[in-house]
């Protein structure tokens, strides 16, 4: 009863906000810019499928649990002979050492820092591995969160309102298999949430399940919907959906996926369903079609491909564009989707193929462990499929932002940001990525004010080396494409050892705008390296050196305190700066808590912890000699429990 109350509440205060349903178009592609184009059919007729709709209710949950330790399924994408030769050649030149060199991304003194307004733990990882973290924020400030074994709702204090395990959201026997690879979307046009997950692994029981909230409220209940594999085409009888990824037009909610054939995992295709989201908000039979024998710009088959929503208030269509890349690298082209009409209006899939700076598979992630005894492997950063995107018009132009993994160092991973011009089909690049560290699974949101033509953007990613644990940072990416320092969104606090080997590590992060604020604020959800809580309700065999997760609204440091509603800073007087002989600092404790202050360099890494101890409430005043550190500019963090108070850039002469 408390968690509806606290619902009811969260709402009251949202009463007077009228969602926007802005609807937008698609650019105009410039013939004289295309390189290479090949139009796509539709290969099914439309379709149906009836709703299963449920009401979520107080009733008691079974919290059904299975584990399969080690679990590890191995999917082989299109060409696996050269994936893991290439994987293992880079592996072999990390764990020699000889890849250890000088190569960290230069940042603009003048980037805006993004800064941690709130924080907390999200879904307690119950079974399988890697977590995949997926996030949704309504503008009524109702946070949807999956991983691959539960589904949470938060309000944005990181009050629970709702936990339930897969199975238990269902609530369908039939459903049984393994439940996993979770994807959550707020359609912001409508105010409704959608929901996507798959069930099992092979044919016999291979499902796409689409949930379509009822109301704003997700707690209304959903209207669910099954796809099989197997009723999608006649060539599927023994094969499998993975990997689904999804994205939203005006009317239509689009969801991509791999197949792959039973019991050897081998590749065959990637596809398209294409939906009638209406009437799935308005539980009637579902309208659908499939898109597959795709060709990309090349005539090649395209592997993962990835929709692409609007990135503000809103949604864009007829249609939508998706994109996708090589998987194994080594490669300057990515191809363009577009997609262009509705279910109903005679829709083709023209592909293009553009032209983009070299990008490469780089070796997997090395872990910090403390003795060579406790050595738990690397961490699998998978393959460069391009992870995340959005578009939005910027100064009359279509622009899909968009971001992947590649090798950045010889061997270790960075952030591949790009821009792509729609109408001109041109990409700007640009690589992010420190020495000897590896930087994965990215995902990106649009960091500049609605209605803003501005092209700032938030990155959130993993991070991972030698010197510290599987982590969670962030950084901003200006206008005029200038990288920002990195933020510690949530630090490791220990190695990951699940499958005493190679680990899982990805395979997403999450990242959502909540677009009614008058300053841009972005939640991510990830994992992290760390032991779980002795009072928790895991297994036994699954305690220590596990994934945890965690949640975590980010925004540029600029960010005035009016637009903190939810959480006030408080103000930090730091002087003088630029240092020339000692640095002092002054806040004030509104409670009692633990305090931390830290001094970072400009790539992220620690340089001094210069306190860390119980702090009563009050003035504190805390000052130090700067003869320690050397010229250039450092960033001083200030800590209290997990909220980070202030992350300022400190200049030493």
């Amino acid at each position: 009863m408390h968690q509806r109350i606290a619902f009811i509440l969260l709402v009251f205060t949202q009463l007077f906000y009228i969602p926007c349903s802005g609807q937008f178009n698609k650019s105009v592609i410039n013939s004289d810019y295309v390189i290479a184009k090949v139009v796509n059919t539709p290969s099914s007729e439309i379709k149906k499928a009836d709703v299963r709709a449920i009401t979520e209710t107080e009733s008691l949950n079974w919290e059904r649990v299975v584990q399969h330790v080690p679990f590890q399924l191995s999917h082989k994408g299109p060409d696996p002979v050269l994936f893991y030769q290439i994987k293992n050649e880079k592996n072999a030149i990390k764990e020699s050492g000889e890849s250890v060199f000088d190569n960290t991304c230069a940042v603009s003194p003048d980037a805006v820092i993004p800064m941690v307004y709130s924080s907390f733990e999200s879904n307690l990882p119950l079974e399988g591995t890697p977590p995949d973290n997926s996030i949704a924020i309504s503008n009524a400030g109702i946070i949807v969160s999956a991983i691959n074994s539960n589904l949470v709702y938060f309000n944005t204090k990181g009050e629970k309102l709702y936990s339930k395990t897969f199975y238990d959201f269902l609530a369908d026997e039939n459903m049984s298999g393994k439940l996993y690879d979770p994807q959550v979307y707020y359609d912001s046009r409508v105010d409704r949430f959608i929901f996507v997950l798959l069930h099992g692994s092979h044919s016999s029981n291979s499902t796409v399940i689409a949930c379509f909230s009822k109301t704003s409220n997700p707690m209304d209940g959903w209207n669910i919907y099954y796809i099989k594999t197997t009723d999608m085409h006649a060539s599927f009888y023994n094969k499998w959906f993975d990997f689904p990824k999804i994205g939203v037009s005006n009317d239509e909610l689009f969801i991509t996926g791999n197949i792959f054939k039973d019991d050897v995992n081998e590749f065959s295709e990637s596809v398209i369903i294409q939906i009638d989201k209406n009437t799935a908000y308005q539980a009637k039979s579902m309208s659908w079609k499939l898109w597959n024998n795709l060709q990309d710009g090349d005539y090649g088959t395209p592997f993962s491909l990835l929709p692409v929503s609007w990135g503000k208030q809103g949604s864009y269509g007829p249609g939508i564009y998706l994109l996708s890349n090589k998987n194994t690298g080594n490669s300057t082209v990515v191809y363009l989707y577009d997609l262009t009409a509705k279910l109903n209006d005679n829709p083709k899939l023209v592909a293009y193929k553009i032209a983009i700076s070299k990008y490469d598979l780089a070796g997997d992630a090395i872990q910090k462990y403390v003795s060579p005894a406790s050595n738990p492997g690397l961490l699998n950063i998978g393959d460069c499929r391009i992870q995340n995107a959005f578009y939005q018009i910027s100064n009359g132009q279509g622009i899909i932002h968009f971001v992947f993994h590649s090798e950045y160092n010889y061997a270790y991973n960075g952030i591949n940001y790009n821009r792509l011009n729609v109408p001109n089909l041109t990409i700007v690049s640009k690589s992010y990525g420190a020495s000897n560290m590896d930087f994965s699974y990215p995902a990106i949101a649009s960091a500049s004010p609605e209605g803003s033509m501005k092209k700032d953007v938030i990155i959130a990613f993993l991070a991972s080396s030698s010197d510290f644990y599987p982590e969670i940072r962030v950084i901003h990416c200006d206008d005029d494409m200038n990288f920002s320092s990195s933020t510690i969104v949530k630090e490791g606090e220990t190695y990951v050892n699940i499958l005493m080997g190679m680990e899982r590590w990805g395979d997403y992060t999450g990242i959502a705008r909540k677009h009614n604020t008058s300053a841009p604020r972005i939640w991510i959800s990830g994992c992290f390296g760390g032991n779980i809580r002795d009072n928790s309700t895991m297994p036994p065999i699954s305690k220590n050196n596990q994934f945890r997760t965690w949640i975590a609204e980010v925004s540029q440091s600029t960010v005035s305190s009016d637009d903190i509603s939810e959480m006030p800073v408080p103000k930090v007087h730091l002087y003088p700066n630029p240092v020339r002989d000692r640095l002092a600092l002054e806040f004030t404790m509104e409670e009692k808590g633990f305090l931390e202050v830290e001094i970072w360099d400009m790539t992220g890494r620690l340089i001094k912890k210069l306190y860390s101890d119980y702090a009563p409430a009050g003035s504190v005043h805390l000052s130090f000699n700067k003869e320690a550190l050397g010229q250039g500019t450092y960033l001083l963090q200030v800590k209290t429990g997990q909220k980070i108070i202030t992350h300022e850039k400190i200049l030493v002469y």
